[in-house]
């Protein structure tokens, strides 16, 4: 019976949105959209009252069917306008009968999957687009149907928490409704990904236990469906919502959601992506037994191949006039990272300790292309060691510790061998490595600066950098590196820095390494380092 009245709600929808047999619809006229506006404005009014939700009862599942609904161009105004009355319903009508009521009728189920088809992320919408010139796909993305769906869906979900009841957080989470929030992130434009980032936040900071509880999302909620609703506790029989503090409604109790942001993180940052390649699938681990110094290597060499590879690229040509600009989501994410962070003094370290999304971004700061990364994510480590009191921060700082020295070592290794080549074969036409030496000392420099920063303003700071060996052995290996570059300016180019016919071997360039000759003569000046084969240091 829901399935034929849904189909019956679509098809009047087309109907009522097609006021154009043309081959293109024309866009919404006055009349409609101050009707549209008129008419939400009243159900909005309505809905601030909390005993109308009972009334709306019987036509709640054509109203929710509305808002994640496919409409042609000159109907958009009516799936917002329907997203403005559900979010006004949600916020001021639920109670925990209807919560149930919405749970048995699978209605979130329902609205998730017409959101899948219209993210064209299922077959079925490219037939129907064909038919009735509703807007799918991209098409919907442009015009911002995609942000009305999922925002509608989300708020429901997230207010719903609010009466001690994640039945619909769950059957969004079953629905695949975190995957499609991914999915949508990842192909929108710069003008929506904000604001679909804004409802992971929301989701994140779902009520899904009291403040004083720590159980999760699993084992909360009214479980089992024999139980008797009716007389389930205060808050079920008085259906009134549970009084939340505003500072608590901002504490990250639902960490699952974060999910997606761990999961786009992955695939933005192509370090990330470049070390799962290199470890047979495995991502980075900041686990106390974790080898950080090795990962702080390996992210240094694969940010000098990539400042190599920028420099002897060609410029990239201007964008055309009204090409769509690129979504900087490595942007976005710490963006929303750091609200998150500065919403509430818990949340780092309850998103930090599970997924260490500050510390990603510190291991990758050396390969971020653009600079506004590198400030946000150091600026991001400071709030967070001076901004959050009690917070634990020994990981990130542990990071950025590791990356400073990974960085000294690998950058003065790669200056003794270019003056050495200097001065060999007067060799001081490499411009490309020259750019790239200067930018690669840049970010030194800013590291340099946060480091100094952050031990002015709390000495302990200092106790992480000794844990790390920042004054002891790694200070021996930098110190070592320029009294051998010292030794060689004196005496000239030692014979094992020589590759057989007297040049030399840019295999040598390594982070406290002397790397084996077998590698023979590289002519081509994008070094691969993955394929120099480190042998202790003599």
């Amino acid at each position: 019976q829901h399935d034929h009245s849904v189909a019956a709600q679509r098809r009047r929808r087309d109907a009522d949105g097609d006021e154009y047999d043309g081959p293109s619809p024309l866009p919404p006229g006055p009349v409609s959209t101050r009707a549209a506006s008129k008419v939400s404005r009243l159900l909005c009014l309505l809905c601030s009252d909390s005993s109308v939700g009972e009334q709306l009862r019987p036509h709640l599942f054509g109203l929710l069917a509305l808002s994640g609904a496919s409409y042609p161009a000159s109907g958009v105004h009516i799936a917002s306008a329907a997203s403005d009355v559900i979010r006004a319903f949600s916020a001021n009508c639920l109670s925990a009968s209807l919560v149930w009521f919405l749970h048995d009728r699978k209605m979130i189920v329902h609205m998730t999957d017409d959101i899948k088809e219209l993210c064209a992320m299922t077959a079925v919408a490219a037939s129907t687009s064909a038919s009735n010139r509703c807007l799918y796909g991209s098409e919907a993305e442009r015009v911002g149907l995609w942000v009305v769906a999922l925002r509608t869906v989300v708020y429901l979900v997230a207010n719903s928490c609010h009466f001690q009841c994640v039945e619909l957080l769950k059957d969004y989470d079953s629905a695949g409704g975190y995957h499609v929030l991914a999915y949508a992130i990842a192909n929108s434009g710069t003008m929506h990904v904000p604001k679909l980032l804004e409802l992971v936040t929301v989701l994140v900071c779902c009520k899904i236990a009291s403040s004083s509880s720590s159980s999760n999302a699993d084992n909360l909620g009214i479980e089992g469906e024999g139980e008797d609703r009716d007389g389930m506790g205060d808050d079920m029989q008085n259906n009134e919502q549970v009084p939340t503090d505003l500072a608590e409604s901002k504490v990250a109790m639902n960490t699952n959601a974060f999910e997606i942001m761990d999961d786009l993180m992955m695939r933005s940052i192509t370090l990330l992506t470049a070390y799962k390649v290199h470890h047979g699938g495995t991502r980075p681990s900041f686990s106390p037994s974790s080898d950080l110094t090795e990962m702080a290597d390996f992210a240094c060499r694969y940010a000098w191949e990539l400042q190599l590879k920028n420099a002897s690229r060609p410029p990239a040509p201007p964008s055309k006039p009204g090409e769509p600009e690129e979504v900087d989501l490595t942007s976005e994410l710490l963006v929303t990272t750091l609200q998150l962070y500065s919403d509430h003094a818990k949340n780092f370290d309850l998103i930090e300790s599970e997924y260490h999304m500050l510390s990603h971004y510190i291991l990758a700061f050396p390969t971020f292309s653009n600079v506004s990364d590198k400030v946000m994510a150091l600026k991001t480590l400071e709030y967070v060691c001076t901004g959050l009191a009690g917070a634990n921060s020994v990981m990130p700082l542990r990071v950025v510790t590791e990356v400073f020295c990974s960085e000294c070592k690998f950058l003065l290794g790669v200056a003794s061998e270019a003056e050495a080549r200097k001065r060999v074969d007067g060799d001081d036409d490499n411009d490309h490595g020259a750019d790239a030496l200067e930018l690669a000392g840049q970010d030194l420099q800013m590291l340099c600066d946060t480091l100094v920063k952050l031990l002015e303003f709390d000495e302990n700071v200092s106790h992480v950098m000794l844990d790390c060996g920042l004054l002891g052995s790694k200070v021996d290996e930098i110190l070592g590196l320029i009294v051998k570059s010292v030794k060689d300016t004196e005496r000239g180019i030692g014979p094992s820095s020589l590759g057989e016919e007297g040049r030399v071997d840019p295999g040598a360039i390594s982070m406290g390494y002397s790397y084996s000759s077998d590698a023979g003569e590289r002519d081509d000046p994008d070094i691969d380092f993955m394929e120099c084969a480190p042998t202790p240091r003599q």
